[in-house]
């Protein structure tokens, strides 16, 4: 079912696809069996899978994907070449700039602009069925640009972690990892990234 929006000529909408009101599909663009909600807009060269649901207010940039039974909430804006990979559960207010692995938890407000790896603890099982557990990224937290997070770990609430920072272990909520180190929040002066 498809309702009052703007699609490029060239874009490919399959027949299960449901489409908000007032929301505008840009060029070379495919979009599967969704759910979107209303005022969604979508940059050109992306594609989002099948049984992906997003919610209203939502931006995708030019060259994104978002991919299989991922959920998306609203006023979510995904940047330009970012993706996010299958099964991801994305809160409300969350800026994306940047690869999500599979079956990443984000909450509510967050700003990710790293990377994540899995941990691959067993390098020895086949690498199409192993299945590792993914980070969580807890409400409001912020991870700068280039952050490498590593592994099944937990960003705290309105945690902060600097650019470039690799992060192996679990961030306390209200704090600031940088330079390799847990700070408290409310101490830590001169943080520049």
């Amino acid at each position: 079912m498809m309702n009052n929006f703007i699609c490029a000529k060239d874009a490919l909408i399959g027949e299960r696809a449901n489409i908000g009101a007032f929301s505008i599909i840009g060029r070379n663009t495919e979009v599967s069996g969704v759910r979107i909600g209303n005022e969604f807009i979508m940059g050109a060269f992306s594609k989002i899978e099948d049984e992906v649901v997003i919610g209203n207010n939502c931006r995708v940039g030019d060259y994104c994907g978002i991919y299989y039974k991922t959920e998306i909430g609203n006023n979510v804006t995904i940047e330009h070449g970012s993706k996010v990979f299958a099964r991801c559960k994305i809160g409300n207010d969350v800026v994306i700039n940047a690869s999500v692995s599979q079956r990443v938890i984000m909450e509510d407000g967050v700003r990710f602009f790293g990377r994540i790896a899995h941990s691959h603890r067993n390098h020895t099982l086949d690498w199409k069925n192993t299945v590792e557990e993914s980070p969580m990224f807890k409400k409001g937290c912020f991870i700068g640009i280039n952050a490498l997070i590593i592994g099944n770990i937990t960003i705290g609430e309105n945690a902060y972690i600097g650019a470039g920072e690799i992060v192996r272990c679990n961030i306390p909520a209200d704090s600031v990892f940088y330079k390799g180190k847990i700070y408290d929040k409310r101490f830590f002066k001169g943080l520049i990234v």
